[in-house]
C-alpha cells in the first residue's frame, strides 16, 4: 500500500507490526474512542444517522413561518455571505424554497465594500422588493442592531448561523434563531458549519415530502470541508454522504467544475 497524505500534508502508512486489515481496524476504533452504537455510522453512514433537525432550538418557529411564508407566496430574501460555507449555505435555501415553490431571492454581500454579517443599508434595500421574510445564513448571530432595524421595518428575520454567540449582541428581535451553539440548544452536533445549519432547515421541510435531500448533501458537504469544521459525528456523516453523491452529480455546474478542475468523480475525497 502507498504511502497517503493528509491535508496538512503529514504522511502516514501501514506498520509491519499491523498484520490485516482487522487489527487495523479495531485499532483505529479504539483510537477515535468510537462507542459501540457509533461504529456503524462512523464506519458506514446513512441518510437514517442524520440527527432529526427539530432537535434544533427554534427549528419548529422557523419552518412554521417558512411554510406560511410559502403558502401565502410571500417574497422570501435569503442573506448570505461570500465565502464557500456562505454562499453553499445561500444555494441550500434558495434551491430547496425554490422547489417548495417558493418566490425566494438571494442578497450575498461583496466582500470589499461590505464584509460579514447582516448591513441596515442592505436591509433597507432588501425592504424595498417588498420581501416579507429574510432568512440570513452563516450570518446573524451577533447582528442584533441590524436584525431589530429589519424588524423596525417591517419583515420577519429567520437567524441561521454557526458562530460563537456573544450575549450582549444575541439578535433578539428575531423570528427566530439557529445556531447549535446558543444557550439552551441542546441540539447533538455542536460542529456544523452554516451551511450545515442550512441543510436541517431543508431536512426540516422535505420531511412530508417526496423530495430527495441528496443534491443538498453535496453542497453540504463542500461547505464544511471548506470551512474546516473537525470532521465528526453528524458532520462527517454529511460529508461522507455528500462526496459519495457528488460522483454522480445532481449539479450540472459541478459537474462542469469537476471537469475543468481535471478531477475525476469516482477520485472524489474530503482533499480533493
Amino acid at each position: 500500500m502507498k504511502n497517503q497524505s493528509t491535508f496538512s500534508g503529514k504522511a502516514w502508512k501501514i506498520g509491519p507490526e499491523v498484520q490485516d486489515f482487522n487489527e487495523l481496524l479495531e485499532r483505529f476504533i479504539d483510537e477515535k474512542k468510537l462507542k459501540k452504537e457509533e461504529i456503524s455510522c462512523f464506519l458506514s453512514p446513512k441518510n437514517t444517522d442524520l440527527h432529526d433537525p427539530y432537535l434544533m432550538c427554534g427549528m419548529e418557529t422557523a419552518v412554521r413561518r417558512i411554510q406560511s411564508a410559502l403558502k401565502n407566496r410571500e417574497r422570501i430574501m435569503i442573506y448570505g455571505d461570500f465565502d464557500t460555507d456562505g454562499i453553499t449555505s445561500t444555494v441550500v435555501l434558495v434551491q430547496g424554497l425554490r422547489s417548495l415553490g417558493g418566490k425566494v431571492s438571494y442578497r450575498i454581500p461583496s466582500r470589499e465594500n461590505d464584509s460579514h454579517g447582516l448591513k441596515s443599508y442592505l436591509l433597507d434595500e432588501i425592504h424595498k422588493k417588498e420581501v416579507g421574510l429574510v432568512i440570513t445564513c452563516d450570518c446573524g448571530i451577533n447582528d442584533s442592531f441590524e436584525v431589530k432595524h429589519g424588524t423596525d421595518l417591517g419583515m420577519d428575520i429567520i437567524v441561521t448561523d454557526h458562530h460563537d454567540p456573544d450575549p450582549s449582541r444575541f439578535p433578539e428581535t428575531a423570528t427566530a434563531v439557529l445556531n447549535p451553539l446558543q444557550e439552551h440548544c441542546n441540539y447533538p452536533c455542536k460542529t456544523l458549519s452554516g451551511v450545515g445549519v442550512a441543510f436541517k432547515i431543508i431536512q426540516a421541510l422535505f420531511q412530508e415530502t417526496d423530495k430527495s435531500l441528496s443534491p443538498y448533501l453535496e453542497l453540504t458537504a463542500i461547505g464544511q470541508v471548506a470551512d474546516c469544521v473537525p470532521l465528526a459525528g453528524e458532520t462527517r456523516t454529511m460529508v461522507a454522504l455528500g462526496l459519495e453523491e457528488m460522483k454522480q452529480s445532481a449539479w450540472p455546474g459541478l459537474d462542469l467544475l469537476l471537469s475543468e478542475s481535471g478531477v475525476h468523480p469516482s477520485e472524489i475525497n474530503e482533499i480533493t
